[in-house]
């Protein structure tokens, strides 16, 4: 059973979040804790729908190839880091740019205040914050140790270093979360959910996988329940029930340690799995699969590792040239122009970085396959 439909969803949710950060640069009114900006100026719960796709996307990919651990992190290295080194570069290189475009941006916006401070903090220890950012383990750092370290140089890559740590540990979480005792499977989720409750204060931030492990629990039990459903163990009501109440309960959870608007996330994510796995009448559930799986949206997709990691990038240049080198005074034009000339400069940047360096390293990936099963065929010969 094919679904493409989850690259589409992949896709909207980063124009979701390039669209949160693209409102705060254009110093917009627009505030994530009033009115239409709980949701447009909200990428956090776009983020919420990224970890519970990777959650099912590494469980799909570890039930299917059974490969061992050195072989599996190595491909997932090279599908993570490369473009996300690239970037990472670049922001650095536009730092003293970025800050003296902050500085001198004329429109108020809070958000401004808060990226002042990250930079600061991120140029008083650009060493110790580089060094964990290329191995993108800035987010096992408390915030009382190293001030910013999950949210400097790159403030979108908070949710990257959780990715890879999530990839490091998802074997492992897949074994626990994978037997067939469901005492077991529940005693172990509640614990990592305990953990969780309690190492949000401890870290200072939500960039460590164990303070953010409950969404990662969802995905991956989303592809048990799905595998069932595909293999006929389960009937569909059945997988309805069940993914249903695994739904509400991550609904429930979420809500009591975030605000009500935590249930989005998880509302997203059972449209669209019901969407893509089980064919109905539903004229709404159709629309969804149609979105999801339209060609400009599934693009979006294919390059939405790339447009995550170079949005701000594009941001900051565009800001900067606007306030800095052509100074403009009226925010209705500046406004224009942020929004208007960085989305397609992200665009054709993000393509060009998805062909040239994520596809180049994926193959690489693969080969590293290939090479290994060579290793085995010639041992046995």
């Amino acid at each position: 059973m094919k679904l493409a439909g989850l690259e589409g969803l992949r896709g909207i949710m980063c124009v979701w979040v390039v669209i949160t950060h693209t409102l705060t640069i254009a110093a917009l009114p627009i505030y994530k804790n009033e009115g239409v900006g709980m949701l447009l100026a909200n990428g956090t719960y776009a983020v919420g729908v990224f970890v519970l796709l990777s959650g099912f996307v590494i469980a799909f990919l570890l039930d299917s190839k059974k490969e061992q651990y050195g072989l599996y992190i190595a491909r997932r290295a090279l599908r993570l880091f490369p473009a996300y080194l690239l970037c990472l570069l670049i922001s650095i290189l536009i730092l003293d740019m970025s800050i003296e475009f902050l500085n001198q941006l004329i429109f108020e916006h809070p958000k401004t205040a808060n990226r002042l401070e990250l930079f600061q903090d991120t140029k008083e220890n650009l060493a110790t914050h580089s060094f964990l950012h290329l191995f993108m383990l800035h987010g096992v750092v408390t915030s009382e140790f190293l001030p910013s370290s999950a949210y400097a140089i790159m403030g979108q890559a908070w949710s990257l270093t959780l990715e890879w740590q999530f990839y490091l540990i998802a074997p492992l979480l897949m074994y626990f979360l994978s037997q067939k005792n469901w005492f077991f499977v529940i005693a172990i989720s509640v614990l990592l959910l305990f953990l969780q409750r309690e190492l949000v204060w401890v870290m200072g931030h939500r960039s460590f996988i164990f303070s953010n492990i409950s969404l990662f629990i969802s995905g991956i039990l989303t592809f048990r329940f799905f595998k069932s459903f595909r293999d006929g163990i389960y009937s569909k009501k059945e997988y309805l029930i069940k993914f249903s109440i695994l739904v509400l309960f991550t609904i429930l959870f979420q809500v009591k340690i975030g605000s009500k608007l935590a249930i989005i996330p998880p509302l997203i994510w059972w449209v669209t799995i019901v969407s893509e796995t089980v064919v109905s009448k539903n004229v709404f559930l159709n629309v969804v699969r149609s979105i999801n799986n339209c060609r400009p949206v599934l693009f979006l997709g294919k390059i939405s590792y790339s447009i995550y990691c170079f949005h701000m990038i594009s941001l900051y240049c565009v800001g900067w040239f606007f306030m800095v080198v052509m100074p403009i005074t009226s925010h209705v034009v500046y406004a224009s122009l942020v929004i208007g000339l960085s989305f397609p400069i992200t665009i054709g940047a993000s393509f060009l970085i998805y062909s040239y360096v994520e596809k180049y390293f994926i193959k690489v990936g693969k080969g590293l396959g290939v090479l290994s099963v060579d290793k085995v065929v010639s041992k046995t010969n």
